[in-house]
């Protein structure tokens, strides 16, 4: 669950300006994982992540979990590669389907906690509240504005042979995070961004009801976007509690990519998107 959630954060941190320019094909790789805050130690238990940017076709891949949305037919597919199993729809399909699971995961975290000793609900409680999973009966904060700060500093530094600026970004007097961003990479320059973020506020929302909220307030505000309006972000340091998480790039090359890259269903079989997502999670 929480690796999605990264995902999602990932996806609402590019908000760049669509272009007209000429086609470009990027390879984005990733590498998300969480140390303990202010350390400088890197960790041995590392998650990565593969982005393909196409003719206005992103495809992600994270482990036995895939997705491949079309903003030219609007349509979306989500697979497992090790299981061979994929669902595909439409996006008003795909936001559909994830209403019924947040809806279900919430009747489900509902039972379980009910069933739960005071001592060991609390606990859970508690961890919840640190992976930002809303309570049962607390208020969504979706409909507070955040008051956002953003800080440009004069750091530089060259990742994955990039230059990069270093933000930091305020919400409510505290450091949120800590973003490098490039303007060397131009990713987005192909992706019809109206539809793009028509998508993630509409995927936003339907988290809302699970998730806390906070991550998409702030990351929705004009403030946020306007950090990526010329830029990419290398390396993202998300503050959670006595924690960090991070999203850094180890690889980015403009290449042309072939279209069957964007097709998996050759030797896959169809189920529901509630079936890959549990086979995903469980791996």
């Amino acid at each position: 669950m929480t690796s999605l959630k990264y995902i999602t954060i990932i996806l609402i941190l590019l908000f760049l300006c669509f272009s007209s320019r000429a086609w470009s094909e990027w390879v984005i790789e990733r590498m998300i994982y969480s140390v303990p805050a202010n350390s400088r130690e890197s960790s041995n238990q590392k998650i990565k992540s593969t982005f393909y940017f196409s003719k206005n076709r992103l495809k992600s891949l994270q482990g036995n979990s895939g997705l491949i949305i079309d903003y030219n037919s609007n349509q979306v597919l989500a697979f497992n590669p090790a299981r061979r199993l994929y669902w595909g729809g439409t996006i008003n399909d795909y936001i559909n389907e994830i209403k019924r699971s947040v809806a279900q995961s919430k009747k489900n975290i509902e039972e379980s906690l009910k069933k739960m000793p005071p001592e060991q609900r609390k606990v859970i409680e508690e961890e919840m509240k640190k992976q930002g999973i809303r309570l049962p009966g607390e208020a969504s904060q979706s409909n507070i504005k955040a008051n956002v700060k953003i800080e440009r500093t004069s750091d530089k530094k060259n990742i994955s042979g990039y230059d990069a600026t270093k933000y930091k970004i305020y919400t409510d007097g505290a450091l949120y995070q800590e973003v490098w961003v490039t303007e060397d990479v131009d990713v987005y320059k192909d992706i019809d961004m109206k539809k793009m973020n028509e998508f993630q506020s509409r995927v936003n929302e339907t988290l809302s009801s699970l998730y806390s909220g906070k991550d998409a307030n702030v990351e929705s505000s004009s403030e946020y976007r306007k950090i990526f309006e010329r830029g990419y972000p290398l390396r993202t340091i998300q503050f959670l509690g006595s924690n960090q998480a991070i999203i850094e790039v180890v690889d980015a090359k403009e290449i042309e990519i072939a279209d069957n890259e964007f097709e998996v269903t050759d030797g896959f079989s169809k189920t529901t998107l509630e079936e890959v997502m549990k086979v995903n999670v469980g791996k």
